[in-house]
């Protein structure tokens, strides 16, 4: 017997540690399942007593205590866009020297369809921008923009002939002078004419004097009643060709063959023609702007000029050698061109805008538009 025992034990030693480790596999198989089974059941909350470092109690963790990964940086806030739609309208930044926030609604309230006349006329490309709130002017409302003036009433709306009524408020020499405006027709120039079709037959056959002129003021959806009929002949003013309308004026540089639609709304502005409180932007709500202070009021009419004389030189400086930016109007986002320091500049105008100073002038190319204050300096 101890033999077949001894023989045995001989035979077989391999086997038993193979056990032993086939046995231990499969307690711990099965421990491993209850426990995550356990866990599961209990919650991400639960931990055992070896699993906590205050003498075996179990507690619940605070999410907000347990160490985490530091917080991604939070995106920046995009800023708002420059125009955005709201009911019946549209309201607009671009103008109100501001970040996006203070502007000018468009829109077709009080029976006086704005909006729509001034899309029918093809918006911001042809008219500009609005530069003024609405406003009652005769029993109409009315609302300027930088190109041109629209008034409403009634359900219906149309342009304004602008420049028909700077003339008659006397202000065409003015127009002359600081703005290249061509002097209006003589009274007597439709004398003879038959009806309306020879009137504007005669006076469209005046754009034939430069056929870049012609081809600019065809170029929009309804010219007649965007810019109304011409009321000067086409004029050589410096490195210009300029014809003036009732609803506007067109300049060709022959430097570069350029088209401008001149700003005449902002002309209407800067000579004092309508109240200054229409010109002070408010919130997408309607409210003044906020520390926009006293309205952007427009410059004095010229018979009393400011201390500063108009029609001084200026220079583009204090840039750093960057230059600064033409805009059309008195906003930081209208830009126009660019011109480097030492660049010749004429002073027209001056306004401030929600607390920056501006000045209106005029660049070597004939361009008349506006330059923070702080980027010129009197010429030598």
């Amino acid at each position: 017997m101890a033999r077949q025992l001894q023989r045995y034990h001989r035979s077989s030693p391999r086997w038993e540690p193979l056990t032993a480790l086939i046995f231990i596999m499969v307690i711990g198989g099965f421990f491993y399942v209850g426990y995550s089974i356990f866990q599961a059941w209990a919650g991400p909350d639960f931990n055992f007593p070896w699993q906590l470092g205050n003498g075996g109690r179990t507690v619940r963790t605070v999410a907000a205590a347990s160490p985490v990964a530091p917080a991604a940086p939070a995106e920046p806030v995009p800023a708002p866009p420059a125009d955005r739609d709201i009911p019946d309208g549209h309201f607009f930044t671009q103008t109100s020297g501001a970040d996006g926030v203070n502007g000018f609604a468009v829109t077709n309230a009080d029976n006086a369809p704005i909006w729509h006349e001034y899309m029918r006329l093809g918006g911001p490309p042809v008219l500009g921008f609005p530069i003024s709130q609405r406003f009652e002017r005769g029993g109409s409302v009315v609302q300027l923009f930088q190109r041109t003036g629209i008034t409403g009433r009634d359900g219906t709306a149309s342009p304004m002939n602008l420049m028909d009524l700077l003339s008659q408020l006397g202000h065409d020499k003015v127009l002359r002078e600081k703005w290249a405006i061509p002097m209006p027709l003589p009274g007597n120039f439709d004398a003879g004419a038959n009806g309306w079709d020879q009137i504007a037959g005669r006076r469209l056959a005046l754009l034939d004097a430069e056929p870049r002129l012609k081809a600019s003021y065809y170029s929009v959806p309804d010219p007649v009643a965007a810019f109304g009929l011409p009321t000067s002949r086409v004029e050589d003013v410096g490195g210009h060709r300029v014809i003036r309308l009732q609803r506007g004026s067109l300049a060709l540089n022959r430097t570069n063959g350029e088209v401008t639609r001149l700003d005449v709304g902002q002309m209407a502005q800067n000579l004092g023609v309508f109240p200054a409180e229409a010109f002070q932007p408010t919130t997408l709500g309607g409210e003044p702007a906020a520390g926009a202070g006293a309205p952007a009021a427009a410059a004095p009419p010229p018979a009393e000029p400011a201390p500063a004389a108009d029609g001084q030189q200026l220079i583009v400086a204090n840039t750093n050698g960057d230059g600064v930016f033409l805009r059309r109007s008195p906003n930081p986002n209208d830009r126009l061109r660019a011109w480097p320091e030492k660049t010749r500049l004429e002073l027209l105008g001056e306004q401030h805008v929600n607390g920056q100073h501006w000045l209106n002038v005029q660049d070597p190319a004939g361009n008349v538009g506006w330059v923070p204050a702080q980027y010129t300096a009197p010429a030598n």
